[in-house]
């Protein structure tokens, strides 16, 4: 849900469902649409992908089963505990990078998700209406990260560089090195406890970008 929306913590914690009542729930899996609070009190739509609606839907089936399932909070604690808390998503998500050695905090999606945008050109208004932003201050921000991406990007293209010789460590003209995981990549991975795929001679496809959503703990 972070990498798919870009929403706040605060935002993500205070999520409602409730099957018997559409008006009182704040997920539409139909639409692929979440209503969120944000800053003021400001409701907006948020929209997911189809993979992040597909994870959404296996969680609220395991949700179903759960001791406090009549609790309006989307995201339930273990057995008889407490429904997650900003805090506890917080310390979940970091506890998930120590584990895979990736340094994980909840924002990071948050400006994973707007330099995403920016990076492939998405209109900046509409960025600034999913993020829940009045002022431009934070565009400006995520907008020179962008710009910064395209110029090496244009680097590269241009063949500024000489190219690597075969057989001294680098591919050759007719090949392309391997270059590691993307920190965006690593933190999906840590999050969803999955294992970054090891490269082989025999393919140059990118690890699995599934983002499951496991019931939280």
């Amino acid at each position: 849900m972070f990498r798919a929306t870009g929403i706040r913590l605060a935002e993500l914690a205070g999520l409602r469902y409730d099957p018997g009542d559409p008006r009182r729930s704040d997920i539409d899996l139909w639409r692929r649409e979440i209503t969120v609070r944000g800053k003021g009190g400001k409701d907006r739509i948020a929209r997911i992908g189809h993979q992040a609606a597909r994870s959404l839907d296996r969680y609220i089936r395991a949700r179903s089963r759960h001791a406090q399932t009549w609790r309006r909070q989307l995201w339930l604690g273990v057995s008889s505990r407490e429904p997650l808390t900003a805090a506890g998503i917080y310390q979940m998500a970091a506890r998930r990078g120590e584990q895979c050695g990736v340094d994980v905090y909840p924002h990071r999606f948050r400006h994973h998700f707007s330099h995403t945008w920016l990076d492939r050109g998405g209109p900046e208004g509409d960025l600034m209406e999913l993020n829940g932003w009045a002022s431009p201050q934070m565009l400006r921000r995520y907008g020179a990260s962008a710009r910064s991406a395209r110029a090496r990007r244009t680097y590269d293209r241009r063949r500024l560089t000489t190219p690597a010789q075969p057989g001294r460590g680098g591919a050759g003209r007719g090949g392309a090195a391997h270059l590691p995981d993307p920190p965006e990549h690593r933190v999906t991975l840590a999050l969803t406890g999955r294992q970054p795929a090891v490269p082989d001679s025999s393919s140059r496809s990118p690890g699995p970008t599934h983002l499951g959503h496991p019931l939280p703990r």
